[in-house]
């Protein structure tokens, strides 16, 4: 997004109550932010894969579902149910990064 204009910096200077999302593999910023990811990933740089489904000496599984992307969703959910409360009390909006591997 922030390639095409439409980053957090870009797009809050439009309107400083935005509340603006991103839900990416493993973060917006440090050493793996330009990787790509996708469920399988996240699920498995979390680190708590093979405490459902196998041992970490083990070939990487697949779970029943996705997983990550769930728990990605749910938690960004909740960030910007708190980011809403923030602006009621500041004004301001803010950026809010959900990494799916910490989720």
């Amino acid at each position: 997004m922030q390639d095409r204009g439409l980053g957090f910096q870009a797009i809050s200077t439009l309107n400083n109550r935005l509340i603006y999302v991103s839900i990416s593999a493993f973060d917006a910023s440090g050493p793996y932010a330009n990787y790509l990811g996708y469920d399988l990933q996240m699920w498995h740089g979390s680190g708590a894969v093979h405490r459902f489904l196998g041992e970490p000496d083990r070939e990487p599984l697949r779970g029943a579902w996705n997983m990550a992307s769930h728990w990605a969703g749910i938690t960004a959910a909740c960030a910007i149910m708190i980011a809403l409360r923030a602006r009621d009390v500041t004004g301001q909006g803010q950026f809010v990064d959900v990494p799916g591997a910490e989720a």
